[in-house]
């Protein structure tokens, strides 16, 4: 590979590549790369570039100021011309161009100092050379500026090629330009007019002559973008100077100068500055927004593409100073769908990148038009084209080969799942038989590819598995394997289709199919019948639970009730299957149970009684308290009852009243022949109040007795009434 001279690198690096890669060059820091910037090995064997690129050394910024405008931009290398102009348009640079050189070895400004932009002291026009010269641009010029004299070709200089403006005057006469022609030969070129004067010119028109002398160097048109003008027209001769000007706007450059070696000083085109743009550069498909060809100045252009293309940079284009930043447009390239291998073995053994695609090569992350991809087989034999292309119409060139493998229709069975997979497979291959989870494998296991046939000609198989059948009470089971699965009996550990199950009853009698077999889609082909007890529909109670529980038993079988905690039990206790029926139709009863608080009391302190209702009378040597329906009369000995007379225990456990009380009779109090009561109560139990008074009013005071639980009187001692 030609690689890169000192001052650079290469990436990747080293100098042997294999087809396809692309070298980019890279210069180091302070170096400008002149040359390609990149390289790529092609399939037989050659770089698209003969010639690594250079790195040159950069030339320092040329000396400037902020009144000053320089062009071109840098980088600068050796020999690079800049020309200087100023930001006041009314004003000139004392030095219009600066040379980068090396007299001594190391790069420099023939102009060491920045030149400065002045409009005071300023020289008018500079003396022009009357004829067959090339005069400096005509105009005002700064003290200090500097301006050079060329003659036209076949005229030699008379005079001074420089004239300095110095205190408002320029220091020099123009320089006069005589004939000067050498060595004269056949040949033509086309001069002014004005040479036509000497016998060596034949005139051929008004404008031109012939002349025949020795060949002078001519050079092209000289650069200028849309909006620029040029004067004088072709054709141009060495030393010849152009002027530039703008519809609208300001030049960065106005002058242009043919060279000896037929190119121009400044090879950048000149812009205008605020000036519209035309002629945006555009691909086909490319859209572009805002839309149109023409735009104003500052317009940023973005491009885009349609859906089924892929889009290569620039991504904009901006508008500015009457040029479009970027000279090409993007472009977008026809998506093709990315081939997938289909079948064993096939692969894509490479890419091919067409190599106007090289430099997009990292940005291409799909199929684009002009894409080729190369097939290769891992094993087989390939089968149709080796390679296919990615066409501007989104297809391929050809259909997308396939690798025929050396075994073909490898044996396989329905649900059986086989790795590698495919029914084609190169000699030796080993096919592992696999089964989803819900079924049973049974041989082989695997088959081999020996000399293009299988070994196994039949598949393993996978055997659908049924869920084991729920048993209801006395319901038992058995199974037998189909003939055709006698084969497999040891790797057959689960229900699988093709299995028959057998139903029978250890007690009762059998209600539904007496056998059921599993089918392919894990199902049975009927219900799982259930075994119908001899006694069925037990009586219970809702506040119990009998042991065994359930309420259908078989016969002879004795079910005991029990009540919780709650509830009091009373007969029967149990219930026996006795020839296919209950020998007690009714179950045993829980009856609700009340608190006995109520019992000591009513033995203790009232005249009390039980009253059992009828229907739980029959009960009573099984009750230790008061249950639900039992009610209790209370009555005082002595007739002072205080709260309900009565109370019944509840459903919920608890008593409709609460306890009364009997209360203590005091007995109408002592009075005496002189006392009475100012009131006398309806009785005289306890916790009543008396007031007593003197008959003969005499003033006693507040004199009470209040009746006692003991039944006695509280005052024992009487008031007296006086003599």
């Amino acid at each position: 590979m030609p690689t890169i001279p000192s001052d650079g690198s290469n990436s990747p690096t080293g100098t042997t590549h294999s087809a396809g890669t692309t070298v980019t060059y890279k210069c180091d820091e302070g170096y400008t790369l002149v040359g390609p910037e990149s390289n790529t090995c092609l399939l037989n064997d050659t770089w698209t570039e003969n010639t690594a690129p250079v790195c040159m050394q950069n030339c320092p910024d040329p000396p400037t100021s902020s009144d000053l405008l320089v062009s071109p931009n840098s980088p600068y290398v050796l020999d690079d011309v800049v020309m200087y102009s100023c930001v006041n348009q009314a004003a000139v640079p004392s030095v219009m161009y600066n040379l980068c050189q090396s007299p001594a070895g190391s790069l420099e400004w023939a102009v060491q100092d920045a030149p400065t932009c002045s409009d005071a002291d300023s020289c008018g026009p500079p003396p022009m050379i009357a004829s067959d010269g090339i005069n400096p641009e005509n105009r005002d010029y700064a003290d200090g500026s500097v301006v050079r004299y060329q003659c036209n070709p076949r005229r030699r200089l008379l005079g001074s090629d420089f004239n300095g403006c110095t205190d408002g005057t320029w220091t020099d006469a123009a320089p006069r330009c005589i004939q000067e022609c050498k060595d004269f030969q056949d040949c033509t070129i086309i001069v002014d007019y004005d040479y036509c004067s000497n016998t060596q010119y034949t005139l051929i028109s008004e404008e031109y002559c012939r002349k025949s002398c020795n060949v002078c160097t001519t050079c092209g048109a000289p650069p200028a973008g849309d909006g620029v003008s040029v004067a004088p027209a072709g054709p141009y001769v060495q030393g010849q100077q152009v002027n530039y000007t703008c519809a609208s706007g300001d030049l960065s450059y106005t002058v242009n100068l043919c060279l000896d070696d037929g190119t121009w000083l400044f090879e950048q085109e000149p812009t205008c500055s605020e000036t519209d743009c035309n002629n945006l550069p555009t691909n086909p498909d490319l859209i572009n927004t805002p839309s149109g060809s023409a735009h104003n100045n500052g317009v940023v252009v973005t491009y885009s593409c349609p859906e089924g293309f892929l889009q290569l940079p620039p991504y904009n284009n901006t508008c500015s100073g009457g040029a479009w930043s970027e000279g090409e447009a993007g472009q977008c390239l026809k998506l093709c769908s990315d081939p997938s291998p289909v079948g064993s073995f096939l692969t894509v053994s490479s890419v091919d990148f067409p190599i106007e695609l090289e430099p997009y090569k990292d940005l291409i992350t799909n199929t684009v038009v002009g894409i080729t991809y190369n097939f290769n087989c891992t094993g087989g034999r390939l089968e149709g084209a080796a390679s296919i292309t990615c066409l501007s119409n989104g297809s391929y060139s050809a259909e997308q080969p396939v690798c025929v493998p050396d075994c073909t229709d490898l044996p396989t069975n329905p649900n059986l799942i086989n790795t590698p997979s495919g029914t084609g497979h190169n000699n030796d291959t080993v096919v592992i038989y696999t089964c989803p989870d819900d079924f049973v494998q049974v041989p082989p296991f695997n088959n081999t590819c020996e000399g293009g046939a299988w070994t196994e000609p039949d598949a393993g198989k996978c055997l659908k598995i049924c869920p084991v059948p729920e048993l209801g009470a006395f319901l038992a089971v058995f199974a037998d394997l189909p003939i055709e699965l006698m084969v497999y009996a040891n790797y057959i550990t689960e229900l699988v289709s093709g299995v028959t199950v057998h139903f029978g009853c250890t007690g009762g009698r059998l209600q539904g199919a007496s056998s059921a077999t599993c089918l392919e889609n894990g199902t049975f082909s009927a219900e799982v019948p259930v075994c119908v007890p001899d006694c069925p529909n037990m009586p219970t109670d809702p506040n119990g639970f009998n042991t065994p529980d359930g309420t259908a038993h078989n016969n002879g079988t004795v079910v005991n009730y029990n009540c919780t905690e709650e509830y009091t039990l009373v007969p029967p206790l149990s219930n026996a299957c006795v020839g296919g029926n209950w020998n007690e139709s009714e179950a045993g009863k829980c009856l609700r149970r009340c608190d006995d608080i109520f019992i000591g009391e009513v033995d203790q302190l009232l005249n009390g009684f039980f009253v059992i209702p009828e229907d739980v009378m029959e009960y009573a040597q099984f009750l230790a308290g008061a249950v639900a329906g039992v009610g209790i009369n209370f009555n005082c000995s002595n007739g002072n009852l205080l709260g309900a007379s009565s109370t019944v225990c509840q459903q919920n456990g608890t008593w409709s009243e609460n306890l009364p009380e009997c209360l203590a009779d005091c007995g109408p109090p002592q009075l005496g022949n002189d006392l009475e009561l100012v009131t006398t109560p309806a009785a005289f139990t306890e916790g009543v109040m008396v007031q007593y008074q003197c008959k003969n009013g005499a003033d006693i005071g507040n004199v009470i007795s209040t009746c006692q639980a003991d039944a006695s009187w509280s005052l024992t001692v009487l008031p007296s009434c006086g003599p």
